[in-house]
């Protein structure tokens, strides 16, 4: 009896490390979306978005590629927190995009690449995000106010609004 117990146990701890080695893709465990996109126009006008928030937003934006012409040099932006996205958000934020701006449910998370990531506010991740997915043909403006403030060469699929479940008033 004891020999068929321990013989059991090995078994099941060997299926058990197998399932784990093996492991779950990405895409099987976040396969549901938990949140939803939005444009920055759109989080400013629901409240989620400060002026503050578009300052800081405005000036990662002009410096992504170490651009200094539209910076307001007097301006001291508030450090990202978090400085970088976990894993944990960039797949949610990947899920999110596969469901709702590439229609590719079952896509891959390798195919998308968040290229900028512009901070955290307010429960809502700014991110610049590119796929294999989705072509885009950018649409520029040289000058593109949101509130109060000034996007230069703004283009408006270069800024993503990701906002969590967890964060919106209806559990959307």
């Amino acid at each position: 009896m004891k020999k068929a117990i321990r013989k059991s146990f090995i078994l099941m701890a060997g299926v058990m490390l197998c399932c784990g080695m093996a492991g779950c893709t990405p895409e099987q465990r976040y396969s549901v979306s938990v949140g939803h996109f939005y444009s920055l126009e759109e989080a400013y006008e629901n409240g989620w978005l400060t002026q503050d928030d578009l300052n800081n937003i405005a000036y990662y934006y002009h410096t992504r590629h170490g651009e200094t012409e539209h910076v307001d040099e007097s301006f001291a932006p508030t450090p990202k927190t978090p400085e970088t996205l976990s894993e944990d958000t960039q797949n949610k934020i990947k899920r999110t995009y596969l469901d709702e701006v590439a229609m590719a449910p079952d896509g891959t998370f390798d195919q998308i690449e968040i290229r900028q990531y512009y901070g955290t506010y307010n429960g809502c991740v700014v991110v610049g995000m590119q796929s294999d997915y989705v072509l885009i043909d950018p649409l520029l403006y040289p000058e593109h106010t949101i509130g109060e403030v000034v996007f230069y060469d703004y283009v408006p699929s270069a800024i993503d609004v990701w906002r969590g479940a967890e964060n919106n008033e209806t559990g959307e």
